[in-house]
């Protein structure tokens, strides 16, 4: 028996009548469905594809399908099966009309809340295969992911290309973030979980001093809360690379120094981790160390 899904979607399919003389024919009645018996209120009216019919009705009831037979409407004792539908000719089974199925299953979009498959292939236009989940491996040729976990081994090919992100008057509040570095003590930093490591500096918001563009770090004489130290710790071994067309001079705060980036120029960043040795006591430090600017 063949058994629907909830939640699955299907477009409507019209049969079509052509005369032997080649005369057009009638739009025939449209496949409608599949629809949840329970769903539909009663005195609905169910229809067959007969005469005057305008669709074909597809139904589920207790996980199965039915499609109706004789035209009528929906009480509350004549569900597919029951004494009035086997008197009556109501419905009849979806293991006796298998291109009910075929024709759902086939439809051009499909939404199913639960799928169990030993293969799935997804191909272009052009039949390349895009992706594919078979055999226990997935195969992605071509998309976009966003917000995911690598973990174990792990190997990479290729580029690794980066993307642009433009900071500008309008878009520099969402471009940082208000951090605890220190119990009770906050400071605002570039939140480079949104700026990623190619930051170009288009314009800032007005001001009479120049702005301080203040980078995530661990100096070795601040008692920082742990939380704050993951959160850096996170960016160990990135680079970023800030270019500075804003019209005006930008500062930024590395942890090491203030580097001072002038309009027209770019800065190299790289977060490293040097241990300093107090007495007997090895601190963390985790700054950003740079290059000689770049001018353009």
């Amino acid at each position: 028996m063949i058994m629907a899904t909830k939640g699955l979607a299907s477009r409507k399919f019209s049969y079509v009548h052509v005369p032997e003389d080649g005369a057009k024919g009638d739009r025939g009645p449209a496949l409608r469905g599949p629809m949840y018996w329970v769903d539909c209120p009663v005195n609905f009216q169910f229809q067959c594809g007969g005469k005057n019919d305008d669709y074909i009705d597809i139904v589920v009831y207790n996980d199965a399908w039915y499609m109706c037979q004789s035209s009528h409407l929906k009480t509350s004792s004549n569900p597919p099966g029951s004494t009035a539908d086997n008197a009556q000719h109501l419905w009849v089974a979806a293991a006796k009309l298998p291109f009910v199925a075929v024709k759902i299953l086939l439809s051009e979009y499909a939404l199913i809340k639960n799928l169990g498959a030993e293969a799935i292939e997804m191909k272009d236009p052009n039949g390349n295969i895009i992706f594919e989940a078979k055999e226990g491996k997935v195969t992605c040729n071509i998309g976009n992911f966003k917000n995911i976990n690598i973990s174990g081994n792990s190997t990479f090919k290729g580029f690794i290309l980066k993307e642009k992100t433009i900071i500008t008057s309008a878009n520099y509040g969402s471009m940082s973030k208000t951090v605890e570095f220190y119990a009770g003590e906050t400071h605002t930093e570039l939140d480079l979980i949104k700026t990623g490591n190619w930051i170009y500096v288009a314009s800032l918001p007005t001001q009479t001093s120049n702005y301080t563009l203040r980078l995530p770090c661990i100096r070795h004489d601040v008692a920082y809360t742990e939380a704050y130290r993951d959160y850096v710790r996170q960016f160990l071994g990135n680079e970023v690379v800030i270019y500075n067309y804003s019209g005006q001079t930008i500062y930024v705060d590395s942890g090491e120094s203030s580097r001072i980036i002038k309009h027209n120029r770019a800065e190299h960043f790289k977060l490293s981790f040097t241990p300093i040795q107090v007495g007997e006591t090895y601190l963390e430090r985790l700054v950003w160390q740079f290059a000689e600017p770049y001018q353009f």
